[in-house]
C-alpha cells in the first residue's frame, strides 16, 4: 500500500471523513488516495485558510478530529491562520502538508520551505516523513497527539515518499480511549468546601470545561444560590435562557455579569480561562478549578488552584456542601438581568421596527436597522436546532449579548485567536458535519469580505446555510478601539460589493434588507432554503458599543477621538 493510502486510511480510523484544501502538485498521490475511498471526501475550497478554518469549526463543535491539507511552500503557508485559531481554542485537527521530494529538501528548491519547524509553535506534534517506513508510525502518532492533547498536528511528507509502497496492517492501529478525568485533591476539596460553606454570595464563572456537565452546573448554583457568569465560547451551552445564568463578563460582557463578579464574596471558577485581569475580584476571592494544571492562576493570581475535572469537582461539591438558604444575592442579579433585558427591547424596537412605513409598503426606506435587534430577530425565528457560527467584529458583540441561545442549538467563534472570516469556512464545515442542522453564519461586511470566494464552496457542494451580515460598511471593531485610545478614526472605511447581486453570480440566493419587515421576510424563509443564502442587512454604523464597564480614562479618548473625527 502506499503511503498517501496510509495516511488516508490513518485520518479515517481516527474519525476523519472529509479533508479540506486545494490540490497541489506536491499531494498528487493524497488526492489520488481520497479520490478511491468512499468514506473520506475531499473539500475543495478557494482558499487554504477556509478549509482550516472549516476543519477547526468541526472539530469545536463535535469534539472529534478533523484534518485539513495543503501542497508545499504557498499552500502550506495558507493554512496558518485557521490552524493558530485550533490550536488556541484546543480543537483536535491534523494539518497535513506536501513538501518536495526527499533528496531536494535542503536545497531551497522551489516551494520548499521548511514546515516541519515553521508549525512547531502551531502544533503539539509537528514530523517530517523522511521514510515509508516512518510514515505509519508517524500519521498514526499524529491523530493521536491532537486527539490527546486537543490541538493541532502537523506531518510534512515529500511528494516521493507518498507514492512509496509500505507494509501497513490497519488491525495495528490501536483504539484509543481519551479521557481527562483528573481527580482532585481530597485536602484542596475539603479546603473549597469549607470555604464555600462559610459565604453567602457565591459567584460561578463557567468556562469550556463544563462543557459535558452543565445540568450539574446549574443543579450546583440552585443549590449554592450561586449565579453563573459565563465566557464567551462557554455560551455554546450555558446561556442567559437557563436558570441562574446572568450573562458574559469583561468588555462583551453584561452589566449583571460583570456585577457578578465584582461583589462576589468567593469567585469558583470551573473549567475558564478568562485572560482580563480587570475583571476578577481579588485573589484572596478566586478559587479556579482545571484539568490543565498550567492554567491555575495564570490570568490572575488565585487563593486556591486545583487540578481537576469539572465534573468530578461538582458531583463532589453538590453530594457535600450545605444548601444556601439565602438567595439575595442571586436574585438581585437575576432582577438584573430582567430589567437589562426589557430596557434593551423597549430601546430596540419603536422607531426601528417601523410598523406604520411597513404597514405603506415603505420597506425599502434606507433606515439602518439597530443590530440588537436583528439579532433578536434572529434568535426568535431561527429554529431550535439551529448552529450560530460568529465573525469577529461588532458582530461579536451583539452576538454575545443579543443572541440568547436555546438548549438545543449550538454556538461558535473563534474566541482566542478573534480571527476575522471565521464565520463562512467554519460555516460550511459545520454544515458538512452537521447536515440536518440549520446553519447561520454572522458576519460583518469586513470579515465576510475577506474570504468571500468561499461562497462558491457552499454552492459547489449544495449547503443550504445562511449568512446573515451586519453590513455597516466599516470595520467597526478597529474603529472602537482606535476612539478607546483617543484616535480619530482611520482606514476603517470599507468598499463593498453589492452582495445580493455578487451572492447571485456565485449561484446562491442573495437578499438585501432595508427595513424590519424585510428582515423578518428573509428570516422567516430561513427555514425552507435549499442552498446557499446571503442576507445583507444594512444596520446603523453609528451604533454605539459599550462595555458593561467602561473607566473614565476610556471616556475621556472616546470623547477626544470624536472631536477629531469631527474637526479633522
Amino acid at each position: 500500500m502506499r503511503v498517501a493510502d496510509v495516511l488516508v486510511d490513518v485520518l479515517n480510523h481516527h474519525g476523519v471523513e472529509q479533508l479540506f484544501g486545494i490540490p497541489g502538485d506536491a499531494i498528487n498521490s493524497i488526492m489520488d488516495a481520497v479520490n478511491h475511498r468512499s468514506d473520506v471526501s475531499f473539500i475543495q475550497v478557494k482558499h487554504e485558510e477556509s478549509g482550516a478554518f472549516a476543519a477547526s469549526a468541526q472539530a469545536k463543535l463535535s469534539g472529534r478530529l478533523s484534518a485539513c491539507v495543503g501542497t508545499s511552500g504557498p499552500g502550506a503557508l495558507h493554512l496558518l491562520n485557521g490552524l493558530y485559531d485550533a490550536a488556541m481554542d484546543n480543537a483536535p485537527v491534523v494539518a497535513i502538508t506536501g513538501q518536495v521530494e526527499s533528496h531536494l529538501v535542503g536545497s531551497q528548491y522551489h516551494q520548499e520551505v521548511n514546515l516541519e519547524s515553521l508549525l512547531k509553535d502551531v502544533a503539539v506534534y509537528s514530523v517530517r516523513v523522511s521514510t515509508a517506513e516512518q510514515a505509519v508510525r508517524a500519521i498514526n502518532d499524529a491523530c493521536r497527539a491532537a486527539r490527546s492533547k486537543s490541538g493541532v498536528a502537523h506531518i510534512t511528507i515529500s511528494s516521493d515518499i507518498a507514492k512509496q509502497n509500505v507494509n501497513y496492517d490497519s488491525e495495528a492501529i490501536s483504539e484509543i480511549a481519551i479521557s481527562k478525568r483528573i481527580k482532585p485533591d481530597e485536602e484542596a476539596m475539603e479546603q473549597t468546601i469549607e470555604r464555600i460553606n462559610n459565604c453567602n454570595k457565591i459567584t460561578i464563572l463557567a468556562g469550556m470545561g463544563c462543557r459535558h456537565v452543565a445540568s450539574e452546573l446549574i443543579e450546583l448554583s440552585t443549590k449554592l444560590k450561586a449565579p453563573i457568569v459565563r465566557t464567551l465560547p462557554a455560551k455554546d451551552f450555558i446561556d442567559e435562557t437557563v436558570p441562574n445564568c446572568v450573562g458574559g463578563t469583561g468588555l462583551l460582557g453584561t452589566k449583571p455579569g460583570v456585577s457578578a463578579m465584582e461583589n462576589c464574596e468567593l469567585l469558583l471558577m470551573l473549567g475558564s480561562d478568562f485572560p482580563y485581569a480587570d475583571f476578577y475580584p481579588d485573589s484572596d476571592k478566586i478559587i479556579q478549578v482545571d484539568t490543565d494544571a498550567s492554567k491555575l492562576g495564570r490570568r490572575h493570581s488565585v487563593s486556591l488552584g486545583i487540578q481537576g475535572d469539572c465534573g468530578l469537582v461538582i458531583k463532589q461539591l453538590h453530594e457535600q456542601l450545605n444548601e444556601k438558604k439565602n438567595s439575595t444575592f442571586l436574585e438581585s442579579l437575576l432582577a438584573e438581568k430582567e430589567k437589562q433585558i426589557n430596557k434593551q427591547l423597549d430601546q430596540e424596537t419603536p422607531n426601528d421596527v417601523q410598523t406604520e412605513a411597513s404597514k405603506d409598503n415603505k420597506q425599502n426606506n434606507n433606515h439602518p436597522l439597530k443590530p440588537q435587534l436583528v439579532m433578536h430577530e434572529i434568535a426568535k425565528r431561527c429554529p431550535d436546532d439551529s448552529i450560530f457560527i460568529c465573525d469577529t467584529g461588532t458582530v461579536t458583540v451583539w452576538a454575545a449579548r443579543d443572541l440568547p441561545i436555546k438548549q438545543q442549538q449550538r454556538f461558535s467563534l473563534s474566541s482566542s485567536l478573534g480571527s476575522m472570516a471565521y464565520a463562512l469556512p467554519g460555516a460550511i464545515g459545520a454544515k458538512l458535519r452537521y447536515p440536518d442542522s440549520p446553519v447561520v453564519a454572522l458576519a460583518g461586511d469586513g470579515g465576510f469580505s475577506m474570504l468571500m470566494p468561499d461562497l462558491l464552496t457552499a454552492v459547489r457542494y449544495q449547503l443550504p446555510l445562511v449568512m446573515v451580515i451586519f453590513n455597516n460598511q466599516k470595520l467597526g471593531f478597529i474603529e472602537l478601539e482606535q476612539n478607546a485610545d483617543g484616535y480619530a478614526s482611520s482606514g476603517i472605511d470599507v468598499t463593498n460589493p453589492d452582495f445580493k447581486m455578487m451572492s447571485e453570480a456565485c449561484g446562491a440566493i442573495g437578499i438585501e434588507v432595508n427595513s424590519y419587515q424585510q428582515l423578518i421576510e428573509a428570516l422567516d424563509s430561513v427555514p425552507e432554503i435549499d442552498k446557499p443564502t446571503v442576507i445583507d442587512v444594512k444596520v446603523n454604523p453609528d451604533e454605539w458599543v459599550i462595555p458593561p464597564k467602561i473607566k473614565l480614562k476610556e471616556a475621556m479618548n472616546f470623547g477626544l477621538s470624536k472631536i477629531k473625527d469631527a474637526f479633522g
